[in-house]
């Protein structure tokens, strides 16, 4: 889902899409579902947003496997980008170190060698 709004993302904006969220989530254990929002904005965010969206919009249900291919079934939603107009940035709400575990190791080898690499310049 892609948000746009010409106004800062503030903590209402936040609020009102995890409530829709919470809404539309699905209810049974079994079923999976895998949500990417991004929020384009041309006036930035606040600090109070982004905390919100650290705390709030990164979740997991269907996480008491009955069956072992079931904890691969695993149900994210989250925030995955803000696109920041005003700044040209696009920002990744969460902090890397929380992520590691979810991330492939191949994956995780190449990100460190390329942070490793801008450090150097």
């Amino acid at each position: 889902m892609i948000l746009f709004t010409d106004k800062k993302i503030d903590i209402d904006i936040v609020k009102e899409i995890h409530k829709l969220f919470e809404k539309k989530k699905p209810v049974s254990w079994r079923t999976f579902f895998f949500y990417n929002i991004i929020f384009v904005t041309t006036k930035g965010y606040t600090d109070e947003a982004m905390n919100f969206i650290r705390r709030k919009l990164m979740g997991a249900f269907n996480i008491r496997p009955i069956m072992i291919w079931d904890i691969l079934s695993t149900s994210f939603t989250k925030i995955t980008h803000i696109i920041d107009l005003s700044s040209r940035t696009i920002i990744y709400p969460y902090p890397y170190e929380e992520l590691q575990t979810l991330i492939h190791r191949e994956i995780r080898e190449l990100i460190d060698e390329v942070t490793t690499s801008i450090s150097r310049l």
